[in-house]
């Protein structure tokens, strides 16, 4: 099940369903640790003698947020118990305070109070374990408290912003045939057990009355935080200041941070754009971690396909969200990725003296949000007595392609001086090294969908980029041997590139190649994948050479999902999730980033505003497919549009807030040209005029 909402503040990350149970907490790192991994913090009402949890079908939910904010505004029927639910959600962005407001409306005829009872469950794996935890409830405080170790969770709340918690209670779970403390609720009274320990659950219970005059409205928080004390002190701030307050607070921070720093003109776009817009911006800040970390997806569902999660930061992902997030202007957050790239970097050195410096300069696969080495399923392999790394070898690349842009943006050389001798020149050393000596291809390595090792068209033009962006860090630093030794490395690659990738047969880029051992020739994949666009957007080509627009075309021919799903997929007989085997009509399921791809090579392609009509068209399909609440999953259902896989994906939004900025730059530039046409066009046509008006200086 995707996560329909998230919100957080990049310490605190907290993901809800489409039922509007909190299903992941992380704390301290966005990505690590999550201390619900995937179980359920119920939400239930009791009202008539009638008990329904929030996830029972009788209920209508219309997941969504307040407009270009970080605050959720979520609304929920029940014609059963004749009540309407509005949920709103938020994390302070200067606390780690998670708060809930749900607000009950009376839709019954009566006309006398109505006795509500509202639950909150807490089902708690304090560091992803269900062993030694504590539940505690706290007198002092009027408040539930969760603890194991440095890790401290305290639940209160407010009726009517004065009554709290009316019912509490502590217990074991899933233990001795034990479900849980959320059981005791559904008769509308919780047992007032005050303490459990182990495995461990907890509620809590809040009355009031409704009627159809008068709401009820419950204030729920959840505070985190090292220590018992750090924890009942911000308690203490939130009653003090009052969550009308921090509600108004959270929406003005949020609703200023997403336009702050973008000098973009969104008008320029049909609404639902620009809208989708910034809310792919506000999702990415959930999914990046203070301390720079850009993780890929949250949600723990996936954790049962693979028992593992996409809570790691993959250096490509987080190059390309870093390139998107400069494009906006939100250097504050790609500073920190680059800080965090730098360290985890150094680190990574192999500690093997018999390997050379050069050789051992990469980033490895994956990493978790505090900087460790993540899990991998690439093996370290020798081919005839060469040693292929564990790696994809693009992510080494584009971080240096994704820096370079960071520094064209801001020009700041003192941020960037220390990475050079550090990380920018051992890293391009390495693209120079791991190339076959024969044809100058870089050497195999894993491809950026994890699946396949050898020489990869995206890898090779990403190394390309790499190794450019890297000999202009050189010339900026005045290390000229450097500059001409990574430019000339490019070159090699470059000419490589169109003497081997290019499948004449075919008409279309190899997706890639590897060398006969016996006879040194090419084998190539001639498998069609839409990753070989990567060749004009690293600028390796043109994007209106020739060969490059056959190879386009062929991408948008024949990897469009042919339902009225739409979209285009990763490559021919995609098997990831696959849905289907009627290749022919779907080639694997649509991907939001594949599809941006092909947008990005017709907005490249423009030179005239209805040039753009297809780019516009694609846009427009990603705010078909995003969730209803604007969130972008990895992959689609082909026949059903339905998300699969995670969501949302980083990347997804990344994709299209970059296409939405190349979008606007071509109209931009277009319109420019045109109206420069114009005014000459006139001038030509009326002399005199056009010399009276360019006398008054309002042109030259």
């Amino acid at each position: 099940m995707p996560r329909d909402l998230v919100v957080g503040n990049g310490n605190l990350l907290i993901c809800l369903d489409k039922y509007l149970h909190l299903r992941d907490l992380y704390y301290p790192h966005v990505g690590e640790l999550n201390h619900v991994i995937g179980h359920y913090h119920r939400l239930g009402i009791y009202i008539d003698d009638q008990f329904a949890w929030m996830s029972y079908d009788e209920w209508d939910i219309s997941p969504g947020y307040r407009p270009d904010t970080l605050v959720t505004e979520s609304i929920a029927l029940n014609q059963t118990l004749q009540v309407k639910l509005t949920v709103n959600d938020t994390v302070m962005p200067d606390k780690n305070v998670y708060l809930r407001r749900i607000t009950v409306e009376d839709l019954s005829e009566s006309e006398t109070h109505r006795e509500v009872r509202v639950f909150f469950c807490q089902d708690y794996y304090l560091y992803e374990s269900d062993i030694g935890d504590t539940a505690f409830f706290d007198p002092h405080n009027n408040g539930i408290v969760h603890y194991k170790r440095r890790t401290y969770f305290l639940s209160s709340g407010l009726v009517n912003g004065q009554d709290g918690i009316t019912d509490y209670s502590c217990g074991t779970k899933k233990f001795h045939g034990a479900e849980g403390t959320w059981k005791d609720a559904e008769d509308g009274e919780l047992s007032q057990n005050p303490i459990a320990q182990g495995s461990v659950d907890s509620a809590m219970g809040f009355r009031g009355g409704i009627c159809k005059t008068e709401p009820m409205v419950i204030d729920y928080w959840i505070v985190a935080g090292e220590t018992l004390k750090e924890v009942r002190n911000i308690h203490q701030q939130v009653l003090a200041t009052g969550c009308d307050t921090y509600f108004n607070q959270a929406e003005s921070y949020w609703r200023n941070w997403v336009v702050s720093q973008v000098n973009l003109n969104l008008t320029e776009l049909p609404p639902t754009l620009g809208s989708l817009f910034k809310r792919s911006l506000l999702t990415i800040r959930t999914q990046t971690d203070n301390n720079g970390a850009i993780t890929a997806a949250n949600d723990t569902d996936y954790f049962s396909f693979s028992k593992d999660t996409y809570s790691y930061m993959w250096p490509r992902d987080g190059a390309f969200v870093a390139f998107c997030l400069d494009q906006t202007g939100h250097q504050d957050l790609t500073r920190r990725f680059f800080r965090y790239c730098h360290r985890i970097f150094q680190e990574g050195y192999d500690p093997n003296p018999e390997i050379g410096a050069e050789q051992r300069a990469f980033f490895y696969h994956k990493y978790t949000p505090s900087g460790s080495v993540g899990s991998s399923w690439h093996s370290w392999i020798t081919h005839d007595g060469v040693t292929i790394l564990p790696i994809q070898e693009d992510e080494t690349a584009l971080i240096l392609w994704s820096l370079w842009n960071h520094y064209q943006q801001y020009r700041d050389i003192e941020f960037v001086r220390n990475m050079y001798e550090d990380m920018i020149k051992p890293a391009a050393n390495f693209l120079c090294f791991y190339r076959d000596s024969a044809t100058g291809l870089p050497l195999p390595s894993y491809d950026l969908w994890e699946e396949r090792l050898g020489t990869h068209t995206f890898t090779v033009a990403a190394v390309y980029a790499g190794l450019q962006a890297a000999a202009n860090f050189a010339t900026v630093f005045g290390d000229t041997a450097n500059s001409l030794k990574f430019r000339d490395a490019a070159k090699h690659v470059k000419n490589a590139a169109l003497e081997h990738l290019w499948c004449p047969e075919k008409q279309y880029f190899y997706r890639q190649i590897n060398f006969d051992p016996d006879n040194g020739e090419v084998v190539g994949d001639d498998t069609l994948g839409s990753s070989t666009f990567a060749l004009f957007f690293f600028e390796l080509l043109p994007p209106d050479d020739p060969k490059m627009i056959s190879n386009m075309t062929a991408i948008r021919e024949k990897l469009w999902v042919k339902t009225d799903v739409g979209g285009i997929a990763r490559y021919q007989n995609d098997y990831y999730h696959q849905i289907s085997n009627e290749t022919d009509t779907i080639p694997g399921n649509p991907w939001i980033v594949c599809t941006m791809w092909v947008c990005q090579w017709y907005i490249a392609l423009a030179q005239h505003k209805e040039e753009l009509t297809p780019a516009l068209e694609l846009l427009e399909w990603v705010s078909t497919v995003a969730l209803p609440s604007g969130l972008l999953p990895e992959q689609l259902n082909p026949y059903t549009g339905e998300a699969i896989s995670v969501a949302p994906l980083t990347w997804s939004h990344a994709s299209f807030v970059t296409t939405v900025t190349m979008y606007l730059d071509k109209y931009k530039k277009i319109s420019k040209r045109e109206r420069l046409r114009n005014i000459t066009q006139s001038r030509f046509e009326n002399p005199v005029s056009s010399a009276s008006f360019s006398s008054q200086g309002e042109l030259y």
